[in-house]
C-alpha cells in the first residue's frame, strides 16, 4: 500500500472511533437523567412514607395519652385534625380570609 492510502485508512478508523465515543457519551448522558429521575422520585416517596408515618404515630401517641391521663380505657373521645392558623377560625381581616374571600 503507498502512503496516501494508508492516511485514508487511518481518517476513516479515527472517524469511527470517534462516532463511537460521541455515541457513548450521549448515552451516558440518557442514563444519567433517568437516574437522576428515578432518585428524585424516590426521595419523594421516602419523604411523603416519613410524613405519613409521623402523623400516625403523633395521633397514636394523642389517642394513648387521653386514654393515660383518664385511667379509663374507653374515655378517649374524637379525635379530628385542626386548623393551627388560629384557633377561632378564619376572621375579618385576616389575612386568610381576605386570600379566600379573593379566590
Amino acid at each position: 500500500m503507498n502512503r496516501k492510502s494508508q492516511r485514508g485508512v487511518a481518517l476513516v478508523i479515527t472517524l469511527i472511533m470517534l462516532a463511537i465515543v460521541l455515541v457513548m457519551a450521549v448515552l451516558f448522558l440518557g442514563i444519567s437523567r433517568r437516574e437522576r429521575a428515578a432518585v428524585t422520585a424516590n426521595v419523594e416517596l421516602t419523604t411523603a412514607k416519613n410524613a405519613a408515618e409521623t402523623g400516625q404515630t403523633r395521633a397514636l401517641a394523642e389517642i394513648i395519652a387521653r386514654i393515660t391521663a383518664q385511667s379509663n380505657l374507653l374515655a378517649y373521645g374524637m379525635v379530628v385534625s385542626t386548623n393551627f392558623i388560629t384557633a377561632t377560625g378564619f376572621q375579618k381581616g385576616d389575612f386568610w380570609y381576605d386570600y379566600l374571600i379573593k379566590l
